[in-house]
């Protein structure tokens, strides 16, 4: 859990985001039915230990992905921009997690939820860390 700790700090510590979707609408996993738009998820998609050659290991080399949900694609994308802006190239302290990078790994595909009028943008970002 500490990569989402990490990334949730970052993304919690971010005016420009916050300016848009508040913490009150960061979830990790799911972003319940009825919260208000727009609003973000962030879950650990996978987690590999570094292993040294003395087969002891302290870091980690993790990977998050953070989805959006929005009322308009537009606006699915400006929140993805601030998302990027707010954790890409960061390394440091967060959370109480020593971070040697946080890099992005790629932006997932836009979806649309055509019942709910919902356009959904995911992004990925590596994160070297500590447990």
């Amino acid at each position: 859990m500490s990569a989402e700790k990490a990334i949730y700090d970052l993304l919690s510590k971010d005016a420009a985001l916050l300016a848009v979707v508040p913490k009150s609408r960061m979830f990790p996993s799911v972003i319940p039915l009825g919260t208000t738009l727009p609003a973000l998820t962030y879950m650990l998609v996978s987690s590999t230990e570094d292993t040294s050659i003395s087969l002891t290991s302290n870091r980690l080399r993790s990977r998050i992905q953070i989805t959006v949900a929005a009322q308009t694609y537009p606006q699915a994308k400006q929140v993805i921009a601030l998302v990027n802006t707010a954790c890409n190239h960061k390394q440091g302290m967060f959370n109480g997690i020593q971070v040697d990078s946080v890099i992005k790994d790629g932006v997932g595909a836009d979806l649309r939820d055509d019942d709910e009028d919902i356009f959904y943008s995911a992004i990925d970002f590596r994160i070297a860390h500590g447990n």
